[in-house]
């Protein structure tokens, strides 16, 4: 079974999603993800932007659905992205999300 991501949880991965697209990452634009989940792409900005302080359950779950499935795609592992984990006390270099 699918977990529901919470609204919180879907921003923060949308924010990241934009940003691997700034990059140049090669991942699906935004309007492409509201495309498979069933959700207008103005929904989705509005969600990615916090306008929106409650989302229909079902949208949320196809989100999350959708959010989980192109995550486990081997092709979006890679990132062109670095960032600095600083959750262990000592400074790492991580790669990708």
């Amino acid at each position: 079974m699918i977990a529901t991501l919470s609204i919180a949880q879907i921003q923060v991965w949308l924010k990241m999603h934009q940003k691997r697209l700034q990059y140049g990452d090669q991942v699906l634009p935004i309007s492409a993800i509201a495309s498979r989940a069933g959700i207008s792409r103005q929904t989705l900005y509005a969600v990615l932007n916090g306008e929106r302080s409650e989302f229909g359950q079902i949208a949320q779950i196809r989100l999350s659905r959708i959010i989980q499935e192109i995550t486990n795609e081997p092709n979006y592992q890679v990132s062109k992205m670095v960032r600095v984990d600083l959750s262990s006390g000592v400074a790492r270099i991580r790669f990708g999300l």
